[in-house]
């Protein structure tokens, strides 16, 4: 019998492995961010409806090393990092079968070099990215983002996502400290009404479905400004 129980023993083993594993990494704390820090894009001029050929104009500003913190309602000295930015001027479902047609919008960045954008262009949406790094910052900075409208349409202006930054509070750019704070950023438009009207007339495609669409959620939060253009 004693073969029996050891047979048992190393069939037992692995899932007591198994098991304090897992219980492990669910009794880990999340990381929560000690800051949230919020900036505000400006857009002129604000409306619901634009012609072809108008321009809608973004800006925001960014200050001396420093982010506004909502939690504390101070700015707060960031020290070495870098700050992301990225933002989609497009329909509201990207058809990948329409890319190849002309371009809706012609965007245009100032204040800032070419070779550190990332632009993506077509037939559905333009999306820009760039990267600020710590030099960079640590003078006052104003960025412009010229949109010309070329199509007609149901558009919105994104703001992507939530970005982590992490930062050392103190120190110039070439000090690295393994000691960092880590924060939240998020970008909001500064509008009086984001036109969340319009998502009822941009719905998704019948073979299109999104589980917990967060579209009404993001645009009621000032992340999305929704807009029609016509001829």
């Amino acid at each position: 019998m004693r073969p029996a129980k050891t047979l048992k023993r190393f069939i037992y083993l692995p899932f007591t492995f198994v098991l304090i594993t897992l219980m492990g990494f669910q009794c880990r704390d999340v990381e929560e961010p000690e800051y949230d820090f919020d900036i505000g894009i400006y857009l002129t001029p604000e409306q619901v409806e634009y012609k072809v050929g108008d321009t809608i104009k973004l800006k925001y500003h960014i200050y001396a090393n420093s982010l506004f913190d909502t939690k504390t309602g101070q700015n707060i000295q960031l020290g070495r990092t870098r700050i992301p930015f990225s933002i989609y001027i497009g329909a509201r479902w990207a058809n990948q079968q329409l890319f190849n047609l002309p371009n809706r919008f012609e965007v245009k960045v100032n204040n800032l070099s070419d070779s550190l954008i990332t632009l993506t262009e077509n037939g559905q949406y333009s999306e820009i990215k760039y990267n600020l790094d710590c030099e960079m910052i640590q003078n006052d900075l104003e960025f412009e983002i010229f949109c010309v409208l070329k199509k007609t349409g149901i558009y919105k202006l994104e703001v992507w996502g939530d970005h982590y930054i992490y930062f050392n509070g103190f120190g110039d750019c070439s000090e690295y400290v393994y000691d960092q704070q880590f924060g939240n950023l998020s970008y909001r438009f500064r509008v009086n009404n984001s036109n969340i009207k319009l998502l009822g007339e941009s719905p998704l495609p019948p073979n299109v479905f999104i589980s917990g669409d967060p579209a009404e959620r993001k645009t009621r939060e000032k992340r999305i400004f929704w807009f029609k253009v016509k001829d």
